[in-house]
């Protein structure tokens, strides 16, 4: 596992923006199979597969944004967008959307390619960029890390715990939770702040 994100080194500014920032600060990720950390509300998990990087959660519904590889048709990454985004929309029985423009501002996110031999990427979202997100192979399958309480971790979820209005769109960010596994011990790690 520590070999993990073997070639940090590549990514120059990651030791110090990657410790000091936060992904997104109206996302949180909520830790548990299939449950955010919000009391009896249990909230369902997209189908796993080799695409899929990392999704978020948030209060206002059970839709889901999921962050998957975007592979071109020749089977390799497309460099120039290494991430795609779309909805599962479980509260319309569960069918795919993609984001609108005003979604993408905020949940979309750019990746620019760090190292062309390894194929690794660092990761921002559109609306903020202060915390990076790695995407790096590993044992040939592409995963995204990110620092959760000062360690290195495979993101797996985020979660946003908000105030919205009758639209959907958020108000007062309560909290934002970032979930993952921890690279060094394969330990489930959670960071819980207020933005």
């Amino acid at each position: 596992m520590a070999n993990a994100f073997q070639g940090l080194h590549k990514f120059p500014h990651m030791q110090r923006s990657i410790l000091t920032n936060i992904v997104f600060p109206a996302i949180f990720l909520s830790l548990g199979f299939g449950t955010s950390s919000l009391p009896g509300v249990v909230y369902p998990v997209p189908a796993m597969d080799d695409k899929l990087l990392f999704y978020v959660q948030r209060n206002y519904n059970k839709n889901t944004i999921v962050y998957e590889l975007n592979i071109l048709p020749n089977g390799s990454i497309n460099v120039s967008k290494p991430v795609s985004e779309y909805w599962i929309r479980y509260e319309e029985g569960g069918v795919r959307k993609n984001l609108s423009f005003f979604q993408r501002k905020a949940f979309g996110l750019q990746g620019e390619q760090v190292d062309q031999i390894a194929e690794s990427f660092v990761l921002h979202f559109n609306c903020y960029k202060k915390r990076s997100l790695y995407l790096q192979k590993k044992a040939d399958k592409y995963r995204v890390y990110i620092t959760i309480n000062g360690e290195i971790a495979e993101l797996n979820k985020l979660f946003i715990q908000c105030k919205n209005n009758a639209l959907g769109i958020p108000l007062t960010i309560n909290f934002v939770e970032i979930s993952g596994i921890n690279i060094k011990n394969g330990n489930a790690i959670i960071e819980k702040f207020v933005p």
